[in-house]
């Protein structure tokens, strides 16, 4: 942050400070009763602007730091910058600043369930993998050896049924966040369909 940025942020306070020390110069211009010095008038108003923009850098290098240190937190490629923020010096850093880790620490649990629902369904098609194989490998078997019995051809029908058990699930599994897609929902004419069977 530069002087002339920090200046437009405090833009109303100057302006209410010149409003302030111009009145006070006419109130005591138009007082009569209390003669005072012009002298003392400049004096007066040269104090309080020499206080005022002491007050504005002070104020100007407190904001200045923390925004420096934010600035080099935001350039920083550190994953974890949420735990060394600067520490906030006015009440709405503060504000920011909670805001910010709440928003992380949202972020962070929406990204470790993603994780750990991801894991879940390698995990799953690992295992369904596996339990596929052993009826293809079956199937294969039962028709290379070209014995079409019906005791193999009982083998092959239970193999081809764990297959599409297997498929079911699968399908099962990959719709079991969205069961919007398991329905179509239509009107129907309910005596043309009893007619059909």
């Amino acid at each position: 942050m530069n002087f002339l940025d920090f200046l437009k942020d405090k833009l109303s306070l100057i302006i209410f400070y010149f409003i302030l020390m111009t009145f006070i110069t006419i109130t005591i211009f138009i007082d009569k009763i209390n003669n005072i010095l012009s002298s003392n008038i400049i004096y007066l108003l040269t104090v309080s602007t020499v206080l005022f923009i002491l007050y504005l850098i002070i104020d100007f290098l407190k904001i200045r730091n923390y925004s420096n240190e934010l600035k080099k937190l935001s350039e920083s490629k550190d994953v974890d910058c949420i735990s060394i923020i600067p520490e906030a010096v006015t009440y709405e850093q503060k504000l920011y600043n909670e805001f910010v880790k709440n928003m992380y620490y949202e972020y962070s649990n929406k990204i470790s369930q993603i994780q750990s629902e991801f894991k879940d369904n390698t995990d799953f098609l690992t295992a369904w993998v596996h339990e596929i194989k052993t009826p293809i490998t079956a199937i294969k078997l039962a028709t290379e050896n070209n014995v079409c019995d019906e005791e193999t051809m009982e083998i092959i029908q239970e193999e081809i049924k764990n297959i599409d058990d297997f498929v079911q699930k699968v399908l099962y599994y990959s719709r079991i966040n969205d069961f919007s897609k398991d329905y179509v929902i239509n009107t129907l004419d309910i005596s043309k369909v009893v007619k059909n069977r």
